[in-house]
């Protein structure tokens, strides 16, 4: 079984990419471990940069929020997690403050 339980406590996280230029917002219920299997799967090298926990259903709300106000990014090859990739926006950071 996998994916996102609303129901349970939830964290929102933001991986900057090596580059510079992509962002990843994504959520997890176990962060720790989605990171590691980012690890493995992501074709190039990112490091976290915000983290937010709190209410399942609030933190999946704030994702989709995040994803419409970003632009996606244009990646070449498709692997997991590929669609939460978006162009960076220094905004980003200053929107975790805000729901801090």
């Amino acid at each position: 079984t996998g994916g996102y339980d609303k129901a349970k406590i939830g964290t929102l996280y933001a991986l900057r990419s090596a580059c510079g230029s992509m962002v990843k917002i994504g959520i997890s219920n176990n962060y720790k471990k989605r990171h590691v299997d980012l690890r493995s799967q992501t074709p190039f090298e990112w490091e976290c940069i915000e983290l937010l926990h709190g209410d399942g259903k609030a933190i999946s709300e704030l994702e989709r929020i995040f994803l419409e106000m970003t632009k996606p990014a244009s990646l070449s090859k498709e692997f997991n997690g590929h669609t939460e990739w978006r162009k960076w926006d220094p905004r980003i950071t200053s929107w975790f403050d805000d729901e801090r």
